[in-house]
């Protein structure tokens, strides 16, 4: 007879405790008048390692949370158009740009006023100027504001940072590097990120309209999700790869 193959339930086992917990945890938190993803936050931190050590796959739950991430901001996404994107683009390329130099600028400041280095300063101040896009997007969501001109505005500043995080890892990789190298690496990042954007778009636009209203014809929800699912992961591999 062949051997029975071993199975490994511990990431199964884990996700049964992250539930566990934000059923008892959010709620708590609710009544108190504090938003859910606090209540998410303190879940983990009872739950984790440095809590009661209830959770034993770490690596294994990293990689939900990204994927949770990832379907998160498909979601939200589907909520925009390119009419809505262009009528954000002064407050993407002026109160985000102005938000990210500003900010990056006072910490960095901050920093070298203490002794660090200029190279110190740059990575400190570039990475506090960012903010978590799915963590501020969620308690926008929480509290209803995600289509208000707050949620806008916020979103706008948002989609900068992320754009700024592609030449911001560029830096921090080519730091040490001569001059024409590092202006080298940055165009080279650029050029990926312009190039992964345009696809993207095109994609859109060309592939995903017409394959959805094939799929909406059909009146099939499996086939559906089937293909949502496909395009989501294919999207995030895909950028992966860039």
């Amino acid at each position: 007879m062949p051997e029975s193959v071993p199975h490994d339930y511990s990431i199964l086992r884990d996700a049964v405790v992250f539930l566990v917990a934000s059923i008892l945890v959010v709620p708590l938190v609710r009544r108190l008048g504090i938003d859910a993803v606090i209540g998410y936050l303190i879940a983990g931190l009872v739950i984790g390692p440095y809590g009661f050590g209830l959770v034993s796959e770490v690596e294994g739950t990293h990689r939900l949370a990204e994927l949770g991430i990832v379907f998160m901001l498909f979601a939200i996404g589907l909520e925009l158009s390119f009419d809505r994107l262009r009528t954000m683009a002064l407050y993407v390329f002026g109160l985000g740009v102005a938000q990210v130099a500003i900010t990056g600028a006072v910490i960095g400041a901050g920093s070298l006023a203490f002794g660090g280095t200029i190279g110190q300063a740059a990575i400190i101040g570039g990475a506090l100027a960012l903010s978590s896009t799915a963590f501020v997007l969620r308690l926008l969501s929480e509290r209803g504001e995600l289509s208000s001109h707050l949620g806008r505005v916020v979103l706008s500043v948002l989609l900068l940072q992320d754009l700024a995080l592609v030449p911001g890892l560029a830096v921090v990789t080519a730091l040490g590097q001569e001059p024409e190298e590092l202006a080298w690496t940055l165009a080279e990042a650029g050029l990926k990120a312009t190039v992964a954007l345009v696809i993207l778009l095109a994609a859109g636009r060309l592939l995903l309209r017409p394959l959805y209203r094939v799929i909406a014809g059909t009146g099939n929800a499996e086939l559906f999700i089937a293909a949502t699912l496909l395009v989501v992961l294919g999207t995030a591999w895909g950028t992966a790869l860039a």
